[in-house]
């Protein structure tokens, strides 16, 4: 049940700063954010705990990749292949850094908590 509440904590953490004002995490990254969150978080679930900080360390990896397909993909079938092409440097120019920043931030964070969980007893094993 720790583990659960680690990955809930952790997967939330954009959504809980949110309504704070941090302008970091956009509002339509929301929509890419909550359903990653959910499978990637249930993923995990699933996998080995010894191993839960390369995913954690890889989350933002992942959803930068989830992000550039759920935009890239609509794009490209809206406005066709060549004008995604042409939109893509403007994405990852803007993309790469916020999200390695985010990213960065989000890691620490989510290594901070489990640092807490593991310190205070709250450890969990594998599921």
């Amino acid at each position: 049940m720790n583990k659960a509440l680690y990955l809930s904590i952790v997967f939330l953490l954009p959504i809980i700063f949110y309504p704070i004002g941090l302008s970091h995490f956009q509002d339509i990254w929301i929509w890419y954010y909550v359903p990653f969150g959910a499978v990637y978080a249930t993923y995990i679930w699933f996998k080995p705990t010894g191993n839960i900080t390369n995913y954690i360390v890889a989350t933002p990896l992942v959803f930068l990749l989830v992000l550039f397909i759920g935009v890239f993909v609509p794009y490209g079938f809206n406005s066709g292949i060549g004008a995604a092409f042409e939109f893509l440097p403007v994405m990852l120019i803007v993309t790469i850094p916020i999200g390695f920043i985010t990213g960065l931030l989000y890691v620490v964070l989510a290594l901070l908590i489990l640092k807490g969980f593991v310190k205070f007893g709250y450890g969990f094993q594998n599921s």
